[in-house]
């Protein structure tokens, strides 16, 4: 069985994510909130877009799923990372 498959392995590593983050949080100086607030607010930037595109998909014809890669390209790099996306699947 593959580790991601596995339900509790998921679990157990997104625990030690979310606590990472926590123990990161609480020990660097402030421009780590900065940041994460840079990432979070790209984050729903690139969900507004991600549902946007899927929104008028019957359109276009055009779908992007919503899942941990999208959503972490969209975070890195904002709406031009949804635009590169987009760009990708029609490509493709």
């Amino acid at each position: 069985m593959n580790f991601w498959q596995n339900s509790l392995a998921q679990s157990v590593a997104l625990i030690a994510l979310g606590l990472g983050l926590v123990f990161l949080a609480t020990t660097r100086k402030p421009s780590f909130w900065r940041v994460f607030e840079r990432v979070i607010l790209n984050c729903v930037v690139g969900l507004v877009l991600i549902t946007f595109i899927n929104t008028v998909s019957f359109w276009t014809g055009l779908t992007l799923p919503v899942n941990g890669m999208t959503l972490a390209a969209s975070g890195v790099l904002g709406a031009p990372g949804v635009i590169a996306l987009a760009a990708l699947k029609m490509l493709i």
